[in-house]
This record gives structure tokens, sequence and C-alpha cells, in this order.
């Protein structure tokens, strides 16, 4: 199943349209040009689902983008989180650009293994809120036996990507323990075998088209 093929199944072209007494801004559409992208990618890129859940009587879903060298066996796993707050999209745009950095110099991520969730919050994003339907702020969620699914989904991606040490904030440049959430319009989490302290951060730029 192509990129293209997964964004079709979970977000369909057809629809059906929103009540417009609420109407909602399309996840479709936010993220059609990311995966376009990874579509095209013949390379080191690939789409999956991390899950879906039910709320409101809609359901709903989370993408995950995965990059990784053929034949390499990565020194490091990279989580990078982007839409934890629904009025907040800059960081999806910012990762159309990453998506095609990386894909254009794939050996600019030798080493790295990489695991892109480009919206953390979609019912955030189509209502145009910091918070998910659920009225939670997502970000204040993390590590308190939340009910949120969102938070369950990506609490269980941290523990199985095996991160053990420090988020870093994009935003103003300061360093946050992982527990406390994840942070920032883009945050990266990074992990070794070793979960070695000594290694400097990973750092990339991101910029918004």
């Amino acid at each position: 199943m192509t990129a293209l093929d997964l964004l079709d199944h979970a977000l369909p072209a057809t629809a059906p349209a929103f009540s417009p007494e609420k109407p909602r801004q399309s996840l479709r559409k936010l993220l059609l040009p990311l995966f376009r992208r990874v579509a095209e990618s013949s390379y080191a890129w690939r789409a999956e689902s991390v899950g879906h859940w039910d709320a409101d009587g809609t359901r709903h879903w989370m993408p995950r983008l995965v990059f990784k060298r053929p034949g390499e066996t990565p020194d490091f796993k990279v989580g990078i989180f982007a839409g934890v707050h629904g009025d907040e999209p800059a960081g999806v745009f910012a990762l159309c650009d990453f998506v095609r950095a990386l894909d254009d110099s794939a050996v600019r991520g030798r080493g790295y293994e990489l695991h892109v969730y480009p919206l953390v919050n979609p019912t955030g994003y189509e209502d145009g809120t910091r918070h998910s339907r659920s009225g939670k702020d997502l970000n204040r969620e993390f590590w308190r036996g939340s009910n949120e699914p969102e938070v369950a989904l990506l609490e269980k991606e941290i523990l199985l990507l095996g991160i053990c040490f420090r988020a870093r904030r994009t935003g103003n440049g300061q360093n946050a323990d992982w527990r406390q959430g994840v942070r920032g319009y883009m945050s990266f989490m990074s992990a070794s075998p070793n979960c070695s302290r000594d290694r400097a951060p990973i750092r990339w730029k991101l910029r918004a088209s």
C-alpha cells in the first residue's frame, strides 16, 4: 500500500461534508502534499498507521512516516512530533520541507531511523483549537494515566521506540525530560542502543513553506 493509498483509506476524498453550523478544516487537504511526497519517494520513506479511535461518532486516525536507508542499521532512532496543538499547523507544513530535503539527499539521514508523527491532534486541527475535541491540552496529558486516545497511542509508540533521554524544544532551544510531554510545535526525541547522554542533540533546521 502506497502512502496515497493509506491516505485514501483513512481520509477518503468522498468523506461526508461537515455541518455548515460547525465548519471544520480538512485533514486530507493538510496531509495530502506530505503523503504525495512520500508516495513519490522510491528510496527511504514509507507511510504507516499508528491507530484509530472513535469520538463523537466519527473515526479518527493518526499517521506515522518512517525514514530508514535500505540495508543500513541505524545508530539512532528519532521521534519527530508535529500538530500537538490544533491551532499550530506550522510543524506539519515544515515536515513537507523536511521530507523533501531527505528525499533529495538521503545521505543526510545516514545512521538515523526517523519516526515522524505529522498530526498528533487531528480533532484540534479540524476545529482550529489548541485542545483536542475532548477539551484536553494533549501536551499536559502525557505520563499521567490519561484516557485520551491520542496520548495512549503516542506513549506506546515512545516506549516501543526505546526513547530514554531528552527532547529538544525547537521554539526556545531549551531541553526537557521526555516524560514531561511532547513540547513545542515540533519536538525531537532521540534514542540510541546504549542510551548515551554524551552524544550531542540532533539538530535540523525546519521551516514552513
